[in-house]
């Protein structure tokens, strides 16, 4: 979401937009399927119209897909990440049907070899070596689905920016408008 490019690191896919940053997890990484499912009540609260979410596993939670089915029947637009197993094994939110599954596409328009595939993938999106920023005020290059998810969430905020969508009709546009790379 950067407005401008600064010339030292990068900009945003959907500048101008307003971003809310939510965490659900502590500082290794780890958290629980309740604090994630507050993280997306609070989004829906917030007004939230896209909810990227780059993190997931492979546990069904009912707790989780009533939470996603809830968001979903606000019209948020749920993004999620694939996953990066190399594997067919649904992942979890992204693997949830109200959710844009996304996987990882290398430079060359491939599949990435560690981005989940199969029947819940929806599309894929540019993720592999991503420049973003880091901690300590540097920049880092990243690969992986969760570095892939946030290009479809700034494309859906675009596609919204243009009128008032449902979130099914987002994730419409953006399926029918990909390019089909083959398996």
């Amino acid at each position: 979401a950067a407005q401008t490019n600064n010339f030292t690191g990068v900009a945003g896919a959907a500048p101008n937009i307003k971003l809310v940053n939510l965490r659900a997890f502590d500082p290794g990484g780890y958290g629980e399927e309740d604090d994630v499912a507050a993280a997306i009540l609070y989004a829906v609260q917030m007004g939230v119209k896209v909810l990227n979410m780059s993190f997931g596993d492979y546990s069904f939670s009912f707790v989780l897909r009533d939470v996603v089915q809830f968001a979903y029947s606000k019209n948020i637009v749920l993004v999620g990440s694939s996953g990066n197993g190399n594997s067919s094994t649904p992942h979890y939110p992204s693997g949830y049907s109200e959710v844009i599954s996304v996987g990882n596409s290398t430079q060359d328009d491939f599949r990435a070899g560690n981005s989940n595939y199969g029947s819940t993938l929806d599309l894929m999106a540019p993720g592999s070596q991503i420049v973003t920023t880091a901690r300590n005020n540097n920049y880092a290059s990243i690969s992986g689905t969760s570095a892939a998810t946030p290009y479809v969430a700034a494309a859906a905020a675009l596609i919204l920016s243009l009128g008032n969508f449902t979130n099914e009709e987002i994730k419409q546009i953006l399926k029918s408008t990909s390019d089909d790379i083959d398996e």
